[in-house]
């Protein structure tokens, strides 16, 4: 009898975990066959197969095999008509190119771009009366007081979403935008409301909304309220940069969004004062599900918000089981409401996020409370919350965005008691303006205190020296590596490893066997991360940084220069850590442009790489954002002087020759355009010859004694210049290098320079579609160019 009921246990060591029952067997098969759905038809059929084999292998009886695999089809099955939906094209009947215009209502709020323009995705009406998504992109803000659900009409060239062009920043942006359903682009001329909202069941959601923003803007200053409507409804926008930047590096971004760890923390104060009220499970969970479902729609249902309220649900459910195999369920259940949503959704990094940080919670939190019994049961819990989160997703921090925030434990922990009050009396104050906003806005001012408390804790954590980690990138071998001992922690934490047969002095059996996991996968962690990209030296190298220039120059004895950093947002000092440059012996601001010293900016914000000289290309400016750039720079030690003609620089075999422009009289206004005064130079990279003179056009460089050069740093992202022939019949450049943004506003690089670098026979490299572009000598003076150095794009 006994070996009966060990057999399958045997077999199946995790049994346990997903449950020694037909419904967990069929669970896990719909969740894969969701999973694998927009594989193709062979391959779903091979892995439904495989399926079936292993677990009559395992010990399953034929109808468990046969149910799983029968559930494993229809699940297969419906994902794929899921993504028939959701690939509709119907606007493919318009031709690309051509002017559209176009009636939809907004989806999400615009959110504005680097240099000035803004984005919004829309659901507009195409030729037949069917709906679809699509992204808008304007050079110039959208009009104010957009809301969502309000009608907007948009004019006009439509082009086609393409995850297959570009750069791979562009790439992968585009691959998120198809996941998504949104398969067409529109390069808008104009943006203007029509006067109309959508109706129905959404237009009553919009409606709640626009009541809930209204009761938490009364009484707060921008900021907080900013980040109180962020907290409570989803989205960061109207959060000043700065602030951002700092829950950023703090590890609190998390709370600036909806995801699946917010709604559950939300969730969890509730159920806290439920419990406290003496109510039993069944009521608590009814209570958290209507919480959801209101809470859901209020953030604007869009595909991240839904799947974000799916596995806060699918957590809590988890949480008050009372056996891991119900937690499995649980779990397995919100997956399976997440993939039916969008089976895609395991390509998406913020789905990841949200289910692996679900995961921690749910297998760290009682563990953790339990061991830490002698705090105060509300620290602990808060503790033990924040500490499975942040262990369980900080593998997939690392792996897609090359960073890992020291202070995220310590800050989630203090920040906790904040967090959760926030929320409530946010959410409070939302329904109450419901009938009344004044009244509701009430709760406003106890929440300006606790609003202003968590902005300082964000800024006071991000200040901490090495607050943020840069991490080597690396690929899916090493985060498997790195995710194991997570794993094999969190089974050994609820009591789903096999112990050890052999006794041993240990308080716990379990504890060799997870020490030689650990030190193997910490081992096969450290052979399989790459070391940092080597580029051959002298080199000159064209950061791909989007619709901007940043060029870094590489010496042969170590010396590191960078001119110009491109637009902020380009995360540029990790980007060079992975280049492997830990210091900057010059930096150069050919002018004050965001597009050209915003990444700068950050550079000197973080204090790395370490700054030695600058030459300041600012002349007269009156930008804020560049005297601040010379202060923070001026703060930590670095040499400055102006970049003006006759100045210059040498490191070992790098050199830099300021050929202009003229030094501007002191209290001389700025020009109005900043271009006119960029600064150029002719560089030298040990036998490399190159002429970079930031946005300086054919009217400034004639006027100068240009010399013959090998690279060309083409100006002003290629623009129409219609002296550029001329140009580069002086120079007689073999190749040249074009810093642009992929499908930008301003039409760059435009047809007239493409053809006068052509007709001088000079091969070009572009960043959006070359990605980030490295030029070095070869050994009988050739040039030789390396295109997508995916350590830097």
């Amino acid at each position: 009898m006994s070996d009966a009921r060990a057999g399958p246990r045997s077999r199946l060591q995790l049994a346990a975990a997903i449950g020694d029952s037909p419904r967990h067997i069929a669970a896990t098969a719909t969740a894969l066959g969701l999973a694998l759905s927009p594989l193709p038809s062979v391959v779903q059929a091979l892995a439904g197969a495989a399926a079936a084999l292993a677990l009559l292998a395992c010990g399953a009886r034929a109808h468990v095999a046969l149910i799983a695999l029968t559930m494993f089809v229809a699940a297969g099955a419906a994902g794929q008509a899921r993504l028939h939906s959701i690939d509709a094209d119907p606007l493919a009947v318009l031709p690309a190119g051509v002017p559209v215009a176009l009636r939809g209502e907004l989806v999400e709020r615009p959110r504005p771009g680097s240099l000035g323009g803004s984005t919004m995705r829309l659901r507009v009406r195409a030729p037949g009366g069917a709906r679809q998504l699509v992204e808008v992109r304007s050079r110039f803000a959208a009009p104010a007081g957009l809301s969502i659900g309000d009608g907007v009409v948009v004019r006009g060239s439509l082009a086609r979403v393409s995850g297959s062009a570009g750069s791979p920043a562009a790439r992968s942006y585009a691959r998120y935008l198809l996941r998504n359903g949104v398969r067409r682009r529109v390069a808008a001329r104009s943006v203007e409301r029509s006067g109309t909202r959508r109706g129905g069941a959404f237009g009553f959601v919009d409606s709640i909304r626009r009541r809930s923003e209204r009761a938490l803007a009364i009484g707060l200053s921008p900021e907080p309220a900013a980040l109180l409507r962020g907290m409570v409804l989803g989205g960061d926008d109207g959060i000043p940069e700065p602030t951002a930047d700092a829950f950023r590096v703090a590890g609190l971004s998390h709370i600036l969004a909806v995801s699946g760890q917010n709604v559950l923390l939300l969730v969890i104060l509730v159920q806290a004062i439920a419990t406290a009220s003496g109510m039993g499970r069944r009521p608590r969970l009814a209570i958290a599900v209507a919480l959801i479902c209101v809470y859901v729609p209020l953030c604007g249902a869009q595909a991240s918000v839904v799947r974000a309220g799916a596995m806060g649900l699918a957590g809590l459910a988890a949480m008050l089981a009372s056996t891991p195999a119900s937690r499995g369920y649980a779990l397995l259940l919100g997956a399976i409401a997440v993939l039916g949503w969008n089976p895609r959704a395991t390509a998406d990094v913020g789905a990841q996020l949200s289910f692996a940080a679900v995961l921690g919670i749910v297998a760290f939190s009682r563990p953790l409370t339990r061991w830490l019994k002698r705090w105060p049961a509300w620290v602990a819990e808060g503790f033990a919350v924040t500490a499975g989160a942040t262990l369980a997703t900080a593998p997939l921090m690392a792996h897609h965005f090359g960073t890992f925030s020291a202070v995220s434990l310590a800050a989630n922990v203090i920040g906790g008691p904040l967090i959760g009050p926030i929320v409530w009396l946010g959410s409070l104050a939302a329904a109450i303006g419901q009938l009344s906003a004044p009244l509701g806005a009430l709760l406003n001012a106890p929440n300006g205190f606790l609003l202003g408390s968590l902005i300082t804790l964000a800024h006071t954590a991000a200040a901490v020296p090495g607050a943020q980690l840069q991490v080597p990138s690396f690929g899916g071998l090493t985060l498997a590596a790195l995710a194991l001992p997570i794993v094999f922690a969190g089974l050994a934490a609820n009591g789903l490893l096999p112990r050890l047969p052999a006794p041993t002095s240990l308080r716990s059996r379990r504890a060799p066997l997870l020490c030689a996991i650990a030190i193997a996968a910490a081992t096969l962690a450290w052979l399989a991360t790459p070391a940092p990209v080597r580029l051959p030296r002298p080199s000159i190298v064209f950061l791909d940084v989007g619709q901007g220039d940043a060029t870094l120059l590489l010496g042969s004895n170590g010396c590191s220069a960078l001119i110009d950093g491109g637009p902020p947002g380009r995360d540029l000092p990790a980007r060079l850590a992975r280049l492997g440059v830990r210091r900057l012996d010059m930096v150069l601001a050919t002018h004050p442009q965001l597009d050209h010293d915003g990444g700068l900016g950050e550079i000197a914000s973080a204090g790395r790489p370490a700054v030695r000289t600058f030459l300041d290309g600012g002349g007269n400016t009156t930008e804020l954002r560049f005297d601040e750039l010379r202060s923070r720079l001026a703060a930590a030690g670095v040499r400055s002087s102006a970049a003006i003609e006759g100045a210059g620089w040498t490191c070992g075999d790098l050199r830099v020759d300021l050929l202009g422009p003229r030094r501007q009289s002191p209290g001389a206004p700025p020009p109005a355009d900043p271009n006119t005064r960029a600064a150029v130079t002719v560089v030298r990279a040990g036998p490399l010859r190159m002429l970079a003179a930031g946005d300086a056009e054919s009217p400034q460089l004639l006027a100068l004694a240009l010399p013959p050069v090998d690279l060309l740093k083409v100006s002003h992202h290629g623009s129409a210049d219609d002296g550029l022939p001329v140009v580069l019949s002086r120079i007689r450049p073999r190749v040249a290098a074009i810093g642009v943004g992929d499908d930008n506003h301003y039409g760059h690089p435009t047809a007239q320079a493409l053809g006068a670098l052509a007709g001088a026979g000079v091969s070009v490299f572009r960043t959006d579609r070359d990605g980030t572009i490295a030029v070095s000598a070869g050994p009988n003076g050739e040039i030789r160019v390396r295109r997508h150095i995916e350590g830097a794009s």
